[in-house]
């Protein structure tokens, strides 16, 4: 007995993706909608298969993986239609699988934007601290040259022309 569910789960999932227009509407209907069994059965009825709630259930119980799979991917491919056609492949790759991830873990497109706003933010605070690094950096060595700039011009011992020659040393001077 418990075959038979699994074998009607089997069938209904084969003949719905048999007709990509069909399986792409059932996916809306469970995932966006969240239409009730009984409306999805009289659709699918209107669209020439017959089922009922049981089947479906058991479709969704034995196949959950594989729907959540398709509609993710569904998602995805819908998403790049909205790019401009001239969009860059790796931007449209990028985007393609992160709403991959983020419907097939079900997150939510708020969610996403939120954590995308979070990412950004992480990013460019990262740069930030990179620049004050950077400007320590640069501050340590004015200091250095600084430093190496008054030895140079208070040492009264050089002539002009060593001064110079050691001041061009201080700067990178050739």
């Amino acid at each position: 007995m418990s075959r038979k569910p699994q074998g009607v789960a089997h069938g209904i999932f084969n003949r719905l993706q048999s007709d990509p227009k069909l399986y792409a509407d059932f996916l809306s209907w469970l995932y966006e909608e969240n239409a009730s069994w009984r409306e999805i059965v009289k659709r699918l009825k209107e669209r020439g298969l017959s089922t009922s709630d049981g089947a479906l259930s058991a479709l969704r119980s034995s196949h959950s993986t594989a729907l959540r799979m398709d509609y993710a991917r569904l998602k995805a491919e819908r998403a790049l239609e909205d790019l401009p056609e001239n969009a860059p492949e790796l931007t449209r790759r990028g985007l393609q699988k992160g709403i991959f991830e983020a419907v097939f873990t079900g997150v939510t497109t708020e969610e996403l934007v939120a954590l995308e706003r979070v990412t950004l933010m992480r990013e460019k605070l990262e740069l930030e601290r990179s620049r004050l690094a950077l400007d320590r950096e640069k501050l340590e060595l004015a200091k250095a040259r600084e430093e190496k700039t008054r030895e140079v011009l208070g040492d009264r011992k050089l002539s002009d022309a060593e001064k110079t020659a050691r001041m061009k040393e201080v700067f990178g001077i050739q």
